[in-house]
């Protein structure tokens, strides 16, 4: 398992936190925390329960979807859909963000697992400053 920070951007509103990069997690999810903080819980018509393998069933009932997000120095301009759960299920992964299989495509995510890094693709890339010149 990799972990990243992930910065998550929706409008003119900002979050972040650790994140948990694993294609073994069909959807991503986010912690309510991010939800509120960006303003973007959508409730959804009707909750539903997801199973997720060695943690056990976890409640749905909103959704948020991001306008992009900064991940390892790289800028993602692409919208992506997060399922918002409680604080205790994250907290067993030791995390506030699940970033799953289905955002790691959608973002072109690659996990260095050898060096414990997570770049993608898509982002443009911030320049770098060498203040040890």
């Amino acid at each position: 398992m990799i972990y990243t920070l992930v910065g998550l951007f929706k409008g003119d509103k900002f979050s972040y936190g650790r994140a948990l990069v694993s294609p073994k997690y069909l959807p991503s999810f986010a912690s309510m925390r991010i939800g509120y903080e960006l303003n973007c819980r959508e409730k959804l018509e009707k909750a539903f329960t997801v199973e997720i393998p060695h943690i056990g069933k976890v409640l749905v009932d909103a959704i948020c979807t991001v306008e992009s997000a900064i991940i390892s120095n790289g800028f993602i301009e692409r919208s992506a859909v997060f399922h918002l759960v409680d604080e205790p299920f994250l907290r067993k992964l030791e995390c506030d963000v699940i970033l799953g299989l289905d955002t790691i495509i959608w973002w072109g995510l690659i996990v260095d697992e050898v060096n414990g890094k997570v770049y993608s693709t898509i982002a443009k890339r911030f320049p770098t400053i060498n203040i040890y010149r």
